[in-house]
C-alpha cells in the first residue's frame, strides 16, 4: 500500500510539472491579448523563468513603434503581467 501511494505521488508530480502551455502557445496568447497578427509582430524574447513560485514565460515583441512585454503562466496560460511602451522617434 505504501509503495502504491509513493508511485501515485510521483506520477502526479510528473503530470503537474509538465508544461501545459508551450512557448509558441504563450506567444499566441500574448498576440491574442492585444489583438495583433503574428505576421505584424517581431519577437525579441521568449524565455521560461520562475516568478513568485510559479513557472512563467517572459515574452517581449514589437509591433511598429510599440514594445509589448508579457508574463504568462506556464501551467494555465493566463496573462500575469502586461505592459506596452510606445517609442516614437522624431526627426528634427
Amino acid at each position: 500500500m505504501k509503495r502504491l501511494i509513493a508511485v501515485l505521488i510521483i506520477a502526479l508530480a510528473v503530470v503537474f510539472s509538465a508544461a501545459a502551455v508551450t512557448a509558441q502557445e504563450a506567444e499566441q496568447i500574448a498576440l491574442d491579448h492585444v489583438k495583433v497578427k503574428s505576421s505584424a509582430a517581431r519577437f525579441t524574447r521568449t524565455e521560461r523563468d520562475r516568478d513568485d513560485g510559479r513557472n512563467i514565460y517572459e515574452i517581449k515583441f514589437y509591433v511598429g513603434d510599440a514594445e509589448y512585454e508579457f508574463d504568462i503562466d506556464e501551467q494555465t496560460g493566463s496573462v500575469l503581467k502586461y505592459s506596452v511602451d510606445y517609442h516614437l522617434f522624431r526627426r528634427w
